[in-house]
């Protein structure tokens, strides 16, 4: 399914909900509310989750700010399953605690790797890197492509 088809989906199912105005979340304005809170948390997270990245300096990074996190065992335990997709009620059985263990800890060293992450001096950097690589590319294309034609 496209975005199209889940768009027409979500308009459908919408349609069919009653109206209520001790629900605001079912209003339009409601979703986009939460759109745009999903949008700024996930950038947020996204170069902690991208660790996995097949790109070595974007690897150097996140290897460089979880080492100046100073997390825990416990919580680079977590974190890293929790990143390999595994639930937060599996985390706890592994490791001996609570679905909301795992929780707290996950969200004490999210916070411990946010702190580090904002004060990473090379923040960003691998991101201008690629799109300064990718841009250079573009240029390349076009230039090759003029002298084909001529």
């Amino acid at each position: 399914m496209n975005k199209e088809d889940l768009a027409f989906v979500a308009e459908a199912l919408l349609a069919l909900c009653e109206r209520d105005r001790k629900a605001p979340h079912y209003t339009e304005s409601g979703f986009e509310a939460k759109l745009r809170a999903a949008s700024r948390r996930e950038a947020k997270f996204a170069h902690v989750a991208m660790g996995r990245s097949s790109h070595p300096m974007l690897q150097s990074e996140c290897e460089d700010v979880i080492a100046s996190a100073d997390l825990t065992d416990r919580q680079r335990d977590v974190l890293m399953q929790r990143l390999e997709g595994r639930t937060f009620e599996e985390i706890g059985h592994a490791g001996g605690h609570t679905k909301q263990g795992a929780q707290s800890i996950f969200v004490q060293g999210l916070k411990k790797l946010m702190r580090a992450y904002d004060v990473y001096a090379y923040r960003g950097l691998c991101d201008v890197y690629r799109e300064e690589v990718r841009r250079g590319t573009r240029s390349r294309k076009v230039v090759v492509g003029r002298v084909g034609r001529i």
